[in-house]
Formats: structure tokens, C-alpha cells, sequence
């Protein structure tokens, strides 16, 4: 049953990554490299074109539009294009950005613009850093709270908490990298999940040393970022 739920979750184009973002928007954030005055007027999703050229007529297309805008960010709401371009409309310019991809998230895009040519500065974790500090911190929370409430009950040392929260400070942002920026976070996520549970697990009972046997750290570890996945997960999206 929990290997089926897992399959189901990470299947969904929806699917969360341990506490991560869901599918449901696009943001995108705007720089500028000089001092600059003029309005952004208009903006609107290219989500069809080639290499020598695209439609920049600024007309809402099915079901991708612009929900609100600024000088300094942009949000699509509802279907977020796998690959797209913005045209930038300012009161005396026209920039068209480069290529755009959903990234398994709620899609965040960081630009900087310079005079009439805009650059994609976006951050490695795809999303702020500080977005990225609450999954993190959330992850931690969530885990370290399961893994004392265990060895309360084992009667274990609380100081090896320890080894949860530094399994946690390596695993968590090589994970998160990955699917970002390599396999996405689709149904391969399940497979990173799977590798980290794994590792997670033989690490705690390496380092517990005796007072705790392989099958209870298994076990321990699937519940541990189960929990994470999902409350986490929840948590971010409210945050975000």
C-alpha cells in the first residue's frame, strides 16, 4: 500500500518532493541592470515557436495566461507551458526572453534585464533561496520531531538527533539539485527518494552503533520522509 501511494504521487504531474512545491503556477521574477524608468505595459506567454520566429501577438491562449504583472514580477496561472518565451511589452521597448521550462515545481524564473535582451539568472534550487530554506527547514522539523519521539521510546540518546539533522543537511539539497536541474520532479523522484531513504537508513544504524537494528532504521527512515514528503510539502505550498 505505501509503495503504491508513493507511485501514485510521484506519477502525478503534481507530485511534491520532500517539502516542496506543487504544480499550479508560474513565477517569474524581474531585475533590471541599470536604473530604469520606463513601464512594462503589457506581457504575455509564447508557447509556440521555432527557431526563426514565434507568434508575439499577446493573445491569452487556451488556458495560459497572465494573471498579474509588474516591473518586478510576473505570475501564469493555470496551464504552465513544459517550454515558453514571455514578450516583455515596456512603453518605449520589446524583449522577448529566452526559452522558459516548467520545472516540476510551481515554475520559478529569475531574469535580468538589460536594455532590450533579458538574461535567466534563476537560482540552482529553482526557486528563492529563501523558498528553499523553508522546505529545508521544514524537512528538518518534521523529521527530527519523528526520529525523538523514536528514541524516546528506545530509550536512545537524544544527542544522536545529531545524525538525523546532519543525514538531512547533506541529502536534502543533493536531492533537491538533482531534480531540479537533471531528472525533474516526476515519477524518477521516486527513485531518488528510494536511494536517500536507503542511505539515511544504513547511516543511522552504522553510527547508532548496536541500538538499533537495520529493519527498525528502515523503517524509521520511510516514516521519516514520508511525513516529510507529504506535511512538508503542504507546509511549502502554503509558504510559497
Amino acid at each position: 500500500m505505501l509503495l503504491f501511494s508513493l507511485v501514485i504521487l510521484f506519477t502525478a504531474r503534481e507530485a511534491p518532493a520532500d517539502a516542496s512545491p506543487f504544480r499550479n503556477s508560474a513565477k517569474i521574477e524581474i531585475e533590471y541592470a541599470v536604473p530604469d524608468t520606463s513601464s512594462l505595459r503589457e506581457c504575455c506567454v509564447i508557447y509556440n515557436f521555432t527557431a526563426s520566429g514565434a507568434d508575439t501577438s499577446c493573445n491569452c491562449t487556451g488556458a495560459v495566461c497572465i494573471s498579474a504583472f509588474d516591473r518586478e514580477k510576473i505570475k501564469i496561472i493555470r496551464s504552465v507551458p513544459e517550454r515558453f518565451k514571455l514578450v516583455l511589452r515596456y512603453s518605449d521597448r520589446t524583449v522577448i526572453t529566452p526559452e522558459l521550462e516548467y520545472n516540476g515545481m510551481n515554475t520559478y524564473h529569475k531574469l535580468l534585464i538589460t536594455g532590450n535582451r533579458a538574461e535567466v539568472i534563476t537560482p540552482v534550487v529553482k526557486t528563492r533561496y529563501s523558498n528553499y530554506g523553508v522546505a529545508l527547514f521544514a524537512t528538518l522539523i518534521i523529521e527530527l520531531m519523528i526520529a525523538g519521539i523514536y528514541f524516546l521510546t528506545k530509550k536512545i540518546p537524544a544527542r544522536y538527533l545529531f545524525v538525523v539533522a546532519l543525514l538531512n543537511l547533506i541529502t536534502h539539497p543533493i536531492l533537491w539539485i538533482t531534480a531540479a536541474n537533471i531528472t525533474g520532479f516526476g515519477s524518477s523522484l521516486i527513485w531518488l527518494e528510494a536511494i536517500v531513504t536507503a542511505v539515511e537508513a544504513y547511516a543511522i544504524f552504522r553510527i547508532l552503533n548496536g541500538r538499533i537494528s537495520l529493519l527498525s532504521s528502515m523503517i524509521l527512515s520511510i516514516i521519516m520522509n514520508l511525513s516529510s514528503l507529504l506535511i512538508g510539502g503542504f507546509i511549502y505550498l502554503l509558504m510559497y
